[in-house]
């Protein structure tokens, strides 16, 4: 079984002290509100740190960023989805090829033919890591065994509270598992009065949306939510009910609520040209008798962009807090285009339940799933990678209108977003391929005022240090050591 961070306790702190590093996996002290100080050494909303978009992170020892030094590290830890670098990642169908090479040494380019090299389903990981790429505990969704096989194939990792995320996933229901194991069952159980209605999917279905709640410190992986393929409903595994989020054959933008970790944000993703942009709509993930919160796009967007000649749809959707310690979250949408103009318009929404849209700036496509990071204290900030490739350009859009930006270096290709550390430095993380690599294996790079200030370019599994690619990287949010 999984080693959970509780269960890894000693051993880490061997490897630390061989680092000679102080940083061990410890609860959050609760910062000194009155030590202040320019940039990342802001205290963040409620004085509860400001490093990952969650309440409760570590205020940096001696910051900013660009001044810390390994023996100053803060107590952050990562979430890292994570494969086999030498996975056919872009190939459809996530075929993995184990020695087959082209003359360049990357693995050959799909035609259509599988070959007994080619196994269907790189396998994903979710590795807790420290500033140091030391990996403290591993976890894996059910259904991938030790060949490395798996039904899964990776979405996204969200916060999910106190030492908790979600990991989100597409696959079928082999082998049996939960909420789909019926071993034990006599009978389904009635509707709404069991962890699954009475249609859930048989052994072998199609699940084209599925999240998974993964508890770091004590260790559990327990699903939360799965969409049906036929309705695209989604069904609440804790309460069985069955939410129509709207048109949802594009897939699911979901985040975990950051002041009530109970509700599950979701909005419907749709790109056909003709239907319009979803609600969002929040559910409680345990409690039935929990009427819906639901936001219509009068709600969610600005007047600017209500006015557009063609339907929008969401791409983005990320959690945060603002200076006043309230749930915050970047809205992404786009006309796919639809429009007709050179390429896609896409926007990028500050937003907050209790306000509505605080402001909105126009991205460029980026072409790389169009991914952006957000922090939202210190003024708010989004990160948005105009392409994948170098010569390539960081942004970091600001509340105030005045976007700081600045080339990538360091990266030759794959570059995305990874967390806004702190909007005021700015200090945020790039993931992507280096220059000059030979693993192709990805590296997280730390960036402060336009300098790379520390680099992950490999991860730590006990005293190995190996290429991995990087699929996804999150702050995992604090926890509470219990007394």
């Amino acid at each position: 079984m999984t080693p959970s961070i509780r269960q890894v306790l000693p051993a880490l702190a061997l490897l630390i002290v061989g680092c000679h590093s102080d940083t061990s996996l410890r609860a959050a002290p609760e910062p000194d509100p009155l030590v202040e100080g320019p940039g990342s050494t802001h205290s963040g909303p409620g004085g509860r740190g400001n490093t990952g978009g969650w309440p409760g992170l570590p205020t940096l020892p001696s910051g900013p960023w660009g001044r810390l030094d390994p023996g100053e590290m803060p107590d952050i830890y990562l979430v890292v989805a994570h494969g086999d670098p030498g996975c056919c990642w872009d190939c459809d169908g996530d075929i993995a090829y184990t020695g087959a090479e082209d003359a360049d040494g990357l693995p050959p380019a799909y035609d259509g033919d599988v070959d007994s090299d080619a196994v269907w389903n790189c396998a994903v990981e979710y590795a807790i890591v420290d500033l140091f790429g030391q990996v403290v505990a591993e976890f894996a969704l059910p259904g991938q065994d030790e060949s490395q096989y798996a039904w899964w194939s990776h979405v996204r990792i969200i916060p999910a509270g106190p030492g908790r995320f979600l990991a989100t996933a597409y696959g079928w229901t082999e082998p049996m598992m939960p909420p789909y194991d019926t071993d034990d069952q006599e009978e389904p159980p009635a509707d709404n009065d069991g962890p699954v209605d009475d249609d859930y999917p048989e052994p072998g279905s199609w699940v084209p949306w599925s999240a998974w709640e993964i508890d770091a410190v004590t260790g559990t992986v327990q699903p939360v939510a799965w969409q049906d393929g036929n309705t695209r409903e989604i069904v609440m595994v804790g309460t069985g009910r069955r939410v129509d989020i709207g048109p949802a054959w594009a897939g699911v933008q979901a985040a975990v609520s950051p002041d009530d970790p109970e509700w599950l944000m979701l909005w419907a993703m749709e790109y056909d040209c003709a239907t319009p942009l979803p609600s969002l709509r929040a559910v409680n993930r345990l409690d039935l008798s929990m009427l819906d919160r639901v936001w219509t796009p009068q709600e969610l967007l600005p007047p600017e962009l209500l006015g557009a000649d063609v339907p929008l749809a969401a791409f983005a959707l990320e959690p945060s807090i603002d200076d006043e310690g309230r749930a915050s979250y970047l809205l992404g949408v786009t006309d796919y285009g639809c429009g007709g103009g050179f390429a896609p318009m896409t926007s990028v929404v500050s937003w907050t339940p209790s306000t509505g849209p605080r402001w909105s700036a126009a991205t460029p496509w980026s072409g790389y799933n169009n991914r952006v990071s957000f922090a939202g204290w210190n003024g708010g900030g989004a990160l948005h990678i105009d392409s994948p490739y170098a010569p390539s350009t960081w942004r970091m859009l600001r509340e105030d209108g005045a976007a700081i930006e600045g080339l990538v270096s360091g990266m030759s290709w794959g570059v995305r977003p990874g967390p806004v550390l702190d909007p005021a430095g700015p200090s945020f993380t790039l993931v992507g391929v280096p220059e000059g690599s030979t693993t192709y294996g990805d590296a997280i790079h730390f960036i402060h005022g336009g300098e790379k200030v520390w680099e992950i370019d490999g991860l730590r599994f006990g005293l190995q240090t190996k290429p991995v690619s990087i699929f996804d990287v999150i702050v995992l949010p604090p926890w509470e050591e219990p007394e």
